[in-house]
């Protein structure tokens, strides 16, 4: 038996686990929480070297067997790991498919005119891309995609096989597969939940954005300055339910007439019709909004969100007020001298309009 190699492969997975070998052929089916024994007839299968093969719902563990010795093997031999891909992935080496369980290595042996010639280790493994978020506005989401990450062998090696090739120019592709051109980041806000609770993120549109945890720290990224977080460089979420912001130095305001609006004391979710749009005002995240130079909001310059204290008749008790809170939007007025400035443009806006329509008249005599 000593020309024979066992291998006791358990499923700790809760469902059936097909075992594959790198031809593709299913090797056993493993039912849930069991096991099986395989026998290699020698050392140039994909399990022969381990003894031990356990499968987890995330991971494999292997154990090589005690004074394992690697079969000898032509003089170039490539590792292929399959660490983030499906189930089974497969590449093409030497013109043939070879099948990749998921986090078993296989050892092949690519030939001078195969690619894998200038590579020591291939790993299928997943890299998250940046890429403009279409249902975000404004900011940016990591999308994962599966990549070929090379390891090139000792120059050395790959000298020997441009020799034996007989063309020293030839040059070896790139470590990584080709991405694309990730766009630029102008801005990027931290969040911090210093709470005992996970915090919910909303969007600039009022929607779930994303959660961030307990004790956990959230990097949010923006491509543009009319992006809601854009203009902060940390949002921390206190113990005392407070939010702490940090305001980003590189941030301007984008819009050449605009107006604050500071959710203070109102719902988690406050609304205002501004520059033709509905605009969400999220509680304890102030935020710009553009404004039209013929809407009485561009009197203003900000908008807030206030508890205050009124008095009203008790309808009960004829004679006698009752004190209670309620939420007002306290406006705060420009400047005298940006009023007046307003009020000139509006001026020069009507002064054109009514000058169109005369000539329009005009025009029809």
């Amino acid at each position: 038996m000593d020309d024979y190699f066992e291998t006791k492969i358990v499923n700790h997975r809760p469902a059936l686990f097909a075992l594959y070998e790198s031809n593709g052929q299913v090797l056993e089916r493993i039912s849930e929480k069991g096991w099986t024994i395989i026998v290699s007839e020698n050392s140039r299968t994909t399990y022969a070297r381990w003894d031990l093969v356990e499968v987890f719902g995330d991971h494999v563990y292997l154990r090589e067997r005690p004074g394992w010795r690697e079969p000898e093997r032509g003089e170039f031999v490539t590792e292929l790991l399959n660490v983030d891909g499906e189930e089974v992935e497969s590449r093409i080496v030497n013109g043939s498919v070879v099948f990749l369980p998921r986090h078993i290595p296989v050892t092949v042996e690519p030939e001078l005119t195969d690619e894998l010639i200038y590579y020591s280790r291939l790993e299928i493994k997943k890299v998250w891309e940046r890429q403009r978020s279409d249902k975000y506005g404004g900011y940016f989401c990591r999308v994962p995609f599966l990549r070929d990450i090379r390891t090139q062998r000792p120059k050395a090696q790959i000298e020997k096989a441009l020799m034996q090739m007989g063309d020293r120019d030839l040059e070896p592709p790139p470590l990584v597969a080709a991405t694309a051109e990730e766009p630029e980041v102008l801005f990027a806000t931290i969040f911090e939940n210093k709470t005992d609770q996970a915090r919910l993120v909303l969007a600039d549109n009022g929607m779930k954005f994303f959660t961030v945890g307990a004790g956990e720290k959230v990097l949010l990224e923006s491509h543009t300055p009319e992006a809601m977080y854009s203009r902060f460089k940390t949002v921390t979420f206190k113990k005392n339910g407070a939010v702490e912001l940090d305001k980003n130095s590189k941030w301007k305001n984008p819009w050449p007439l605009s107006v604050e609006l500071i959710n203070e004391d109102g719902a988690s979710i406050e609304g205002v019709f501004l520059g033709g749009q509905h605009v969400n005002v999220i509680k304890g995240i102030p935020r710009y909004a553009e404004v039209r130079l013929d809407e009485d909001a561009a009197l203003y310059k900000s908008f807030t969100w206030k508890r205050i204290k009124v008095k009203k008749t008790r309808p009960t008790l004829p004679g006698y007020f009752e004190e209670t809170e309620e939420i007002h939007i306290i406006k705060e007025p420009r400047s005298e001298k940006e009023l007046k400035e307003l009020r000139r443009q509006r001026a020069e806006v009507i002064g054109r309009k009514a000058d169109a329509a005369k000539a329009k008249i005009m025009e029809g005599k």
